[in-house]
């Protein structure tokens, strides 16, 4: 289990077809459902996808998730950044230690 998946549009899947993620472009939440239980069929280890699908993609894996694989990380795209990742991250941290991240 040692793949990495990429949803998102072209100018944010291209970037990373080119260190060899499998890419899945995604038009609607219809593709991003298929995209998305492809990347749990297939067992991907890491799953990348723009900041701004991360709800979506929260809300569609719960029927889904069977294993802690993938871990999905948020990043921004062209738009910047929404400040959801560092809010899923500061909510990981706290639910893990207690302790909240400023």
């Amino acid at each position: 289990m040692s793949k990495l998946a990429v949803l998102g549009d072209k100018d944010f899947t291209g970037i990373f077809s080119l260190i060899g993620a499998d890419s899945f472009f995604v038009e609607d939440e219809s593709t991003l459902r298929e995209a998305l239980e492809a990347v749990y069929k297939d067992n991907f280890a890491v799953l990348i996808i723009p900041e701004g699908y991360l709800e979506k993609v929260e809300n569609l894996k719960k029927g889904l998730a069977r294993d802690i694989f993938p871990i999905i990380l948020s990043l921004p795209d062209e738009r910047g950044s929404l400040g959801l990742s560092r809010k899923r991250l500061s909510d990981f941290i706290k639910k893990a230690t207690g302790a909240e991240v400023v």
